[in-house]
């Protein structure tokens, strides 16, 4: 019989090993997701866990998380970004007729208490109302008007139609020029509306199958080697990443799913369980205890 618990143990810790998050070195590195688009919608997410020491900025202006879209010498213009800042994590979104950083789109939170852990945040934009969710709990919220749709429109390496004639609806993680970004990201995932609290914790604590409905794509950053970005979805959004990004083992915490099957996890130091005095666990006879368990150091 033990030799069936040891085997066992041996498929779990395989599978485990197999979970992956991407480091951005802060240099030169970012990953591309330029095939990316969304032709409707009255609302945006983007939600992914990371890891950061948000006591620093390695530029003046703040390292950028996401930039997706197209600049104001585009048409359509949509473009949503993500970054850190002076402790925060700043968010906006800029749309056709709608500067959303002047236009109060911008919503930030304070990040310092999360300093060197994962966390997972979730960013939503819609008509009316941004948001910041940060482990599932709503940290920030910014109030406007905006009457346009949420897109995302297919890349175009010669600038048309952007009078600047630079790219237009680049998709980047990770920043460029003077916004490159240190830190651990995983499970990053946009949806083409804007989640709620629930919907968020269920992203959180239950994961994402791929199938989701308004899901538009999600990498799980699994792949462990290469320098490609699998989406998840059947929309086959596959990133590329470039310079001085790497896989990492460092991962987020596997949370426990309520009523799902959990286990218990302690850290050596004052960590205990009591169980309460019952007369079912009084016996003067031998009685036989059995457990699982995972040895971590």
């Amino acid at each position: 019989l033990k030799y069936f618990y040891l085997f066992i143990l041996g498929i779990s810790a395989s599978i485990f090993a197999q979970n992956y998050s991407v480091s951005f070195g802060g240099q030169n590195g970012n990953i591309e997701f330029n095939d990316v688009t969304i032709e409707a919608g009255d609302g945006i997410t983007f939600s992914f866990w990371i890891n950061d020491d948000w006591g620093h900025s390695n530029f003046a202006n703040g390292d950028a998380i996401i930039d997706f879209g197209a600049t104001s010498y585009c048409t359509p213009n949509s473009r949503y970004i993500i970054k850190k800042k002076n402790g925060e994590i700043q968010a906006w979104f800029e749309g056709d007729g709608f500067s959303g950083y002047g236009g109060g789109s911008n919503v930030s939170t304070n990040m310092l208490d999360h300093s060197n852990q994962f966390v997972h945040v979730a960013v939503t934009f819609n008509g009316s109302e941004g948001r910041i969710y940060v482990n599932g709990v709503l940290s920030a919220s910014s109030s406007y008007s905006y009457g346009g749709q949420f897109l995302l429109a297919p890349y175009s390496p010669n600038g048309v139609p952007c009078s600047n004639g630079q790219p237009a609806d680049y998709k980047l993680m990770g920043g460029e020029g003077n916004y490159f970004l240190d830190a651990h990201i995983d499970d990053f995932s946009i949806w083409s509306y804007d989640l709620g609290v629930d919907d968020v914790n269920d992203v959180m604590v239950q994961g994402i199958s791929g199938d989701e409905s308004d899901l538009v794509s999600y990498w799980n950053f699994n792949q462990g080697s290469g320098t490609t970005v699998y989406d998840q979805t059947s929309s086959g959004n596959n990133g590329l990443m470039n310079g001085d990004v790497s896989w990492s083992n460092d991962v987020p915490p596997i949370l426990p799913t309520p009523g799902g099957n959990n286990s218990l996890s302690f850290d050596g130091s004052n960590d205990y369980v009591s169980i309460m005095d019952d007369e079912s666990l009084t016996s003067t006879s031998a009685i036989t205890i059995s457990a699982w368990f995972k040895k971590v150091s």
